[in-house]
């Protein structure tokens, strides 16, 4: 039992050992091959390769955490890696394999195994071969880029540094584009529907070919914040929703992960924005149904009468009357009874202070300075110029 412990600690600390010269020739670079020849005798690493690249293997997100991932995805390849091929972890959660070009055929067929040993999507991004070892540094920072072109590539595939074209820099932000998916979208009937508009701003984005990954992160966060303040815009005071996602959306992944969530975010943002409309229609419905009321009882209607005829509460009433018409519930009543005793001034003989008291003053003093503030003449002076 004591000799097995030792072999397991031995194990260990040659992997160690050999995790940490194999790093250091990926990361540090700039040795004399005598010196690497050392370093890799020392760790045990095969010091002759034809044509030297390396790839990374990704074992992304899966139920098992990351750590455990990447433990299962090095033991699958140690045991099926081509002959001479060195199995390390580079530190941030990938394994990478530094092997002679000729191996590079049996990549994809190490995918898929590594793929059904985790049950789970494998991606791995390989660069270019070098002509000797001690450039197998740009090999690794090629693996590296081609790793991150997954993001639009897709996950579960082997991508080739060879065959991942340059990014360039975004001419312009797509600015029509937004107003026209915010104009779209609560016209839009499905979620489907959404996704093919979705998918066409990004098009354009990309039309020139992809640009810089943190820049489609950037624009996707623009376009959320941008499409919400035009469909709800009484919630950006507080910033809105999408300041709960922005984490979210820089832990994405892939392009198409992106799409999809915008994809629903505008579908939950139409369903907000219907909901918002219905609401309104009912409350402009009460408004009209509380004017009619008003016009129709202005002798003796009052905030408390007219907001129990709406079944509501004076002050919700009073709130939404503003809300909804720019003007109080008081300001309403007094042009409705002004306009009443217009109508009745020029068209009955009633006396001034008969006709105060029909549309509700009892005072007629009070009622002839409200009239004469609203018309700019008083009862009589109004009657006079408009019977002749």
């Amino acid at each position: 039992m004591k000799n097995g412990t030792v072999e397991v600690y031995d194990r260990a600390y040659r992997t160690m050992i050999r995790d940490w010269v194999l790093r250091d020739l990926m990361f540090g670079g700039g040795r004399d091959t005598s010196e690497l020849q050392e370093m890799l005798a020392h760790a045990g690493v095969n010091p002759h390769y034809a044509f030297p690249a390396v790839a990374l293997f990704d074992p992304g997100a899966g139920k098992q955490d990351d750590n455990r991932r990447a433990v299962k995805l090095r033991e699958t390849l140690e045991g099926r890696a081509p002959d001479g091929a060195e199995v390390f972890a580079n530190g941030a959660g990938q394994i990478g394999l530094l092997f002679s070009r000729s191996a590079s055929d049996e990549l994809e067929s190490l995918r898929r195994e590594s793929e059904a040993a985790l049950r789970g999507p494998v991606s791995v991004g390989v660069g270019n071969s070098c002509s000797r070892l001690t450039d197998i540094r740009l090999s690794y920072e090629q693996a590296q880029a081609a790793l991150r072109h997954k993001f639009y590539r897709g996950t579960n595939r082997v991508i080739r540094y060879a065959q991942v074209p340059p990014s360039h820099a975004l001419r312009e932000y797509p600015l029509k584009r937004e107003l026209e998916l915010a104009r779209r979208i609560p016209k839009l009937e499905d979620e489907e529907a959404i996704a093919r508009d979705v998918s066409g701003f990004y098009r354009e984005l990309l039309q020139d070919g992809p640009i810089e990954i943190d820049h489609i992160y950037e624009l996707t966060i623009r376009l959320l914040a941008g499409v919400e303040n035009r469909l709800t815009p009484d919630e950006q005071e507080d910033g809105g929703r999408i300041r709960h996602e922005i984490v979210p959306i820089l832990r994405m992944e892939t392009l198409e992960e992106i799409e999809r969530f915008v994809s629903g975010y505008f579908a939950d943002l139409r369903e907000e924005f219907h909901r918002r409309e219905r609401e309104k229609d009912v409350r402009r419905s009460v408004i009209q149904q509380t004017i009619v009321y008003m016009e129709a009882e202005c002798r003796h209607a009052t905030l408390d009468s007219v907001a129990r005829r709406v079944y509501m509460t004076p002050t919700y009433l009073s709130m939404l009357f503003r809300a909804n018409t720019g003007r109080t519930f008081i300001e309403q009543l007094t042009d409705i009874r002004i306009n009443k005793a217009k109508e009745m001034l020029r068209s009955t003989c009633l006396k001034n202070y008969e006709v105060a008291e029909k549309v509700g003053y009892r005072d007629s003093r009070y009622f002839s300075q409200i009239f004469k503030k609203k018309v700019g003449l008083s009862p009589s002076e109004y009657r006079e110029s408009v019977t002749g």
